[in-house]
């Protein structure tokens, strides 16, 4: 166990290494959600809807981590 001038450092170590593994994790390993970009025309008046994982449809394209919606 580490000690400084009576204190305990273990904890304080442990936390430090928790956080810097985790946000290893998350910019290198975990998979986060990939951010959309809709690309409507301008000028454009009325609705839109977007559906998911419709069967027969190609999947939707990736441009600089992000999903496009043409």
């Amino acid at each position: 166990m580490l000690v400084w001038s009576g204190v305990s450092l273990s904890i304080p170590l442990l936390l430090a290494a928790g956080l810097i593994a985790w946000g290893w994790l998350d910019m290198n390993v975990i998979d986060t959600r990939i951010p959309d970009r809709y690309l409507i025309p301008k000028g454009y008046v009325g609705q839109v809807k977007i559906q998911f994982s419709i069967a027969g449809y190609p999947k939707l394209k990736i441009e600089n981590r992000r999903r496009i919606f043409p």
